[in-house]
């Protein structure tokens, strides 16, 4: 007898970090009324917090790295900022890999 493999259907589709991110690359956030958020690019202030955190993080002081992602996350987030969202949550979830701590996430 032979196996099969079924496709599985559309309705379980795995939704993974890239997935979820990269489906709202190009749509723009709403406000609370429904109208557009306006786009902010906090690229300097990213480079900088980057930085900053990867020494905190190389001396071990990651959990404190992780609060100034954190709080950068969110100012990415809410300013609609998607391409810096993208590179603070990657490195955030390096940092946790990299600590070998998966309570951190």
């Amino acid at each position: 007898a032979s196996l099969t493999t079924a496709a599985a259907p559309p309705y379980c589709k795995l939704w993974t970090l890239d997935n979820i991110i990269m489906s709202n690359i190009g749509s723009s956030g709403r406000a609370a009324g429904g109208e557009l958020e306006e786009k902010v690019d906090l690229t300097p202030e990213t480079d900088a917090k980057l930085e900053q955190s990867a020494e905190l993080a190389k001396s071990g002081q990651v959990k404190e790295a992780l609060a100034m992602l954190a709080a950068l996350e969110k100012r990415c987030r809410v300013g609609n900022d998607t391409s810096n969202l993208i590179r603070v949550c990657e490195t955030s979830l390096q940092y946790c890999k990299d600590a070998g701590d998966d309570e951190l996430l």
